[in-house]
């Protein structure tokens, strides 16, 4: 969590401002937002979720 945030790996979740998120069940908030995976969740300004089931 915090400014640039990455995590990676099976139900992976990153907080903050540049934040990514890549793996299964991965959820991203923030301020330049990007999840990638399955089931992949991306929350905030400029929002990017890319994989199955994909919600923004």
């Amino acid at each position: 969590m915090g400014n640039q945030s990455t995590a990676s790996g099976s139900s992976a979740t990153a907080m903050g401002l540049q934040t990514m998120s890549d793996g299964n069940y991965a959820t991203a908030l923030g301020y330049q937002t990007t999840a990638s995976g399955f089931s992949s969740t991306a929350l905030g300004y400029q929002t990017r979720a890319s994989g199955s089931h994909p919600r923004r």
